[in-house]
């Protein structure tokens, strides 16, 4: 015999006065129903159903992380290794180190900065005509933005490090 994978439901709603107890017990009489709360409604779509769903999306956001800090990364030390004359000019009339990290984690951030708000503009077009209803709501869009600003600050140390190790004296060759 195929089992029938359908669930059917039955929702009770309680005169304040009701004795809870005994309703839940008649109903469990039953013998093919089960009752749950509010709460266990909740526990049961999202820490059982929807759990598989929840962690691959998360290793989908952490492996996009991931790329968006190496591309970050890679696109800052290409920059800093264009770069080399101009740093080795700024070094030669002085210029603090402080002044040429600044410069190129600023450039990080304008590309994280960028990337994100062309993100959000395009979730924005396209999320309409997505099959479920997508929401960003304000908090994920201060976590997604905190989390650009940690990655794109990681990402410029490479092209920093490169940028500090340019001597001065590299313009005269």
């Amino acid at each position: 015999m195929q089992q029938d994978s359908k669930i059917a439901a039955t929702l009770v709603t309680l005169e304040p006065s009701a004795n809870e107890a005994a309703i839940r017990a008649a109903i469990m009489a039953w013998g093919d129903a089960n009752v749950l709360s509010k709460v266990d409604q909740e526990n049961l779509l999202l820490d059982q159903r929807l759990w598989r769903l929840r962690v691959q999306i998360l290793a989908f956001t952490a492996v996009l992380l991931l790329v968006m800090a190496i591309v970050i990364s890679l696109i800052i030390y290409m920059l800093t290794i264009e770069k080399r004359h101009q740093i080795a000019m700024l070094k030669l009339i002085g210029a603090r180190n402080a002044v040429i990290v600044s410069m190129i984690a600023q450039q990080s951030y304008l590309i994280g900065a960028g990337g994100l708000l062309l993100g959000l503009g395009l979730s924005h077009l396209i999320f309409p005509y997505f099959p479920r209803r997508v929401v960003i709501d304000l908090p994920d869009i201060g976590m997604l933005a905190f989390a650009m600003t940690v990655i794109c600050g990681f990402a410029s140390l490479l092209g920093i490090s490169r940028a500090l190790k340019v001597r001065a004296q590299e313009i005269l060759s």
